[in-house]
């Protein structure tokens, strides 16, 4: 994931809501306490400047779960296919792109008997009946894919689009939304988010999570925060202390799962927020999508499902693949509370 700054016009003209105070000057006390007694010195630089992602990583097809020992490893099919299933994998689909569905549909049931639960086979096979227009076998095939494999993204939008179909918009915009979060960057998942959202009157809040600040060491050891923003700036001070000072740490977050630790952004937000909190009214909202909805998160109590979507599943998608089932509910959950909003116009099917 690359972070790119580029020149923002509108900078310019709402810096008055962007500078609050001065620029050297920590208002939290207990933060000003610990910059104080530090051997680090803490710089600060407002820009006028902007920061956006570019390069989002995303997730690739074909993962699956599988044990390791007492623990769960992730891994590829083809790291489990023998050989004999690699090679009926590669004759089934040369037949699925000359368009013989039927015969590929056969090679892919013999890869089935060798790997009953071959989630990605099983998908192949819904395709080919989805092309020959028998959508109920299809929607058959997609739903044991998902079974087998509750991870395999592209089964759930498989599912989406044939629900869709059927006239179920609702039940197709879980699916596609169980999609998203497995694959959290993709662009064409969250293009069919979008789509299908319309179909139920509802529209995606188009903004992204990006923290407008940047910790840059100095050769005597200082550590220089540009940010754009004065919440950005407690944001990375956080950030900075949980670097920089070892003796630092907060112990008041639980994960929501076992393998996310989400004490880091925690703490982070509840800085930022109590300085966000600090500006005057205005058109503070429009400038910081990102706090007003965790705000609301924090009402709805959906708030761990914020930052793990909004921050943990951006930076590094994968971690979507170790969301149990109900986890993976928890944060669809999130998304219809908090992003999405009512008022679309609503598309025919």
């Amino acid at each position: 994931m690359k972070k790119q700054i580029i020149s923002a016009i509108l900078s310019l003209i709402l810096l008055p809501y962007l500078l609050q105070g001065q620029n050297d000057y920590i208002a939290h006390q207990d933060m000003r306490k610990i910059a104080n007694s530090s051997s680090v010195g803490y710089e600060f630089n407002q820009l006028e400047y902007v920061f956006v992602y570019e390069n989002l990583p995303i997730v690739g097809q074909g993962l699956v779960i599988t044990k390791d020992g007492l623990s769960d490893k992730l891994v590829e099919y083809r790291q489990l296919e023998t050989y004999e299933v690699k090679l009926l994998k590669a004759d089934s689909e040369r037949l699925f792109q000359e368009g013989k569905f039927a015969k590929a549909r056969k090679l892919y049931t013999k890869v089935l008997d060798n790997m009953p639960k071959h989630s990605e086979a099983m998908t192949y096979i819904g395709y080919t009946y989805q092309l020959e227009q028998d959508n109920k076998s299809a929607k058959k095939w997609y739903i044991k894919a998902i079974e087998a494999n509750h991870i395999n993204y592209v089964a759930h939008a498989a599912l989406a689009d044939v629900l869709l179909k059927e006239g179920k918009a609702k039940e197709a915009l879980n699916s596609i939304l169980r999609a998203h979060i497995l694959n959290r960057n993709d662009e064409q998942l969250l293009k069919s988010v979008q789509k299908i959202c319309q179909y139920n009157g509802l529209a995606y809040t188009d903004w992204v999570f990006t923290p407008q600040f940047e910790l840059i060491a100095g050769e005597s050891g200082s550590i220089k925060i540009d940010y754009h923003g004065t919440p950005w700036k407690y944001y990375g001070l956080c950030q900075a202390f949980w670097a920089y000072e070892p003796a630092y740490k907060e112990t008041d977050a639980k994960p929501l799962a076992s393998a996310f630790d989400l004490r880091l952004e925690r703490d982070c937000m509840k800085y930022a927020i109590s300085s966000y909190d600090q500006i005057v009214d205005g058109i503070k909202t429009q400038i910081y999508p990102e706090f007003v909805a965790y705000k609301k998160a924090i009402k709805l109590r959906v708030a761990p499902e914020y930052l793990l979507y909004e921050i943990k599943l951006q930076e590094d998608p994968i971690l979507g693949s170790l969301l149990t089932l109900d986890e993976l509910e928890m944060v669809v959950h999130y998304i219809k509370n908090i992003r999405l909003k009512t008022g679309a116009a609503i598309m025919k099917i």
